[in-house]
Order: structure tokens, then C-alpha cells, then sequence
């Protein structure tokens, strides 16, 4: 009988060992992040996402729609962010600056709002749409683990502030970009490399901190095929090549 007992009870205590083991695991891949390691991985997911398993969803504007789910945010639509519809929402907005880490704007987005996505301090990857023309100033600000991204070709200004205090490492202007203004990459201090267009015509005194005309930054510039250890280097070739280095005023 005791036997029997023992048998009883050492059979129960397996069946809820199996039930928490299992309860552990469908809560570790129903809200654990995905595991993403390329920009293909992150497309995939993206696709996958949509308003009947996402987390949370919102707007960013009347034509966007924005879908959150582990760690990956989704926006779809045409046309600008809209400023307005962040503000009314601003507290619900605010958790998703730590719980985003992967990003994808799709086809059909044309401008972000001011700040769209400034301090989202998880934030890895970004993927921008080539309908991209406009970035918005501080729309990446202070998003301490982006460390690279692919501005789209048909951003002709790199606007205020827009990546200061971001972690990009490296990073390339596309051909068509004519201007990068103030503070666009200001306080990146794990900027190493950054190229530059060769037809850009005006790079602001202040593009790269308050440091960066006089004194000089330690970063290497690449234009017209030559190189510069540091941002006064650029200044100085840059001027005497007609560039324009004047402090922006609008």
C-alpha cells in the first residue's frame, strides 16, 4: 500500500513538473523576443506581423498604422507622420521607447514626425522605405544601440539632430543628399567612419558637435576619395573647395 503511495505521489509531482515545464515554455515563445540577426531575418518577421497578432498597434498619422509585437515595431501607410497623433497618445507611446528593438517603415512612408523614434534606447536595427525623403529632425536621437543604418538615397538633407547621441559606429550619405545640417551627428561618440558624397554642398560647422569646426573631432571623413582623421581636417579641404560650412539658420 505505501508502495502504491509513493508511486502515487512520485506520478503527480512529474505531471505538474511537466505542466510548469510547459507553461514556462509557451510564455518563453509566446512573449520573448524574436531571435534576429540579419535585416533578411528582421523582413521576415516584419511580414508576419499584422493587426490580428499584434500586441499593441496605434497610429502615426490618419493614413499609418504602426503594429508592435516582441520587440518588433511595424509601420505601414502612405504619406507623413503626423506629430499630433504621438502627442495625444504620448503615455501609452512612451513603454515602447525600452521594448522596441527592430524597426521596419515600409514602402509608401515619405516623412517622419519630429522625434519620431527619438530615445527608443534598445533600438538595433532600422529599416527605412526608399518612398523615405525626409527624416525629420531628432527622429533618432539618443538611441544608444543603433549602431548602423541605411539612409535612403532620396534624403537630400540629414536634418537637425536627427542621429546625435545614437550609437552608429559608421555610416554613409547617399549621393543625392546635398546638406547635413546642425548637430545632425552631434555627441556620437562611437562614430568611426562616415562618407560623404562627393557633389554634397554644405556640411554645417555644427554637423558634428560644437567641437567639430574649431577644434576638431577624431573620426575618419571620406570625400571625393580622400581622407581626414578628423572633422577640422574635412573643414579646412572642404572650404577651400567652395563647400559651404555656415551654421544653419532655419
Amino acid at each position: 500500500m505505501n508502495n502504491l503511495k509513493k508511486s502515487y505521489v512520485t506520478c503527480l509531482i512529474a505531471i505538474v513538473i511537466a505542466i510548469v515545464i510547459t507553461g514556462i515554455a509557451i510564455c518563453y515563445f509566446k512573449y520573448s523576443d524574436y531571435d534576429i540577426k540579419s535585416e533578411d531575418d528582421l523582413l521576415k518577421v516584419a511580414q508576419s506581423i499584422n493587426s490580428e497578432n499584434a500586441e499593441r498597434t496605434g497610429q502615426f498619422g490618419e493614413n499609418i498604422n504602426w503594429y508592435y509585437r516582441k520587440g518588433v515595431m511595424v509601420v505601414n501607410g502612405e504619406g507623413e507622420f503626423d506629430y499630433a497623433y504621438r502627442l495625444e497618445k504620448d503615455n501609452q507611446y512612451d513603454d515602447l521607447r525600452i521594448k522596441v528593438k527592430w524597426l521596419v517603415i515600409n514602402e509608401g512612408i515619405t516623412k517622419l514626425a519630429r522625434a519620431s523614434f527619438g530615445g527608443f534606447i534598445n533600438l538595433e536595427m532600422v529599416l527605412l522605405p526608399d518612398s523615405m525623403t525626409n527624416l525629420s529632425v531628432y527622429s533618432f536621437r539618443s538611441c544608444f544601440k543603433l549602431k548602423h543604418i541605411t539612409i535612403p538615397d532620396n534624403v537630400k538633407v540629414i536634418t537637425s539632430g536627427v542621429f546625435a547621441y545614437s550609437g552608429l559606429i559608421d555610416v554613409v550619405i547617399p549621393d543625392n543628399t546635398v546638406r547635413i545640417k546642425d548637430c545632425a551627428f552631434s555627441d556620437c561618440y562611437d562614430l568611426e567612419t562616415i562618407v560623404l558624397p562627393d557633389n554634397i554642398e554644405r556640411v554645417s560647422r555644427y554637423a558634428f558637435g560644437e567641437g567639430g569646426y574649431e577644434l576638431g573631432i577624431v573620426v575618419k571623413i571620406t570625400w571625393r576619395g580622400k581622407s581626414y582623421s578628423s572633422t577640422r581636417d574635412f573643414y579646412l579641404d572642404f572650404e577651400k573647395n567652395g563647400g559651404d560650412t555656415a551654421k544653419d539658420e532655419d
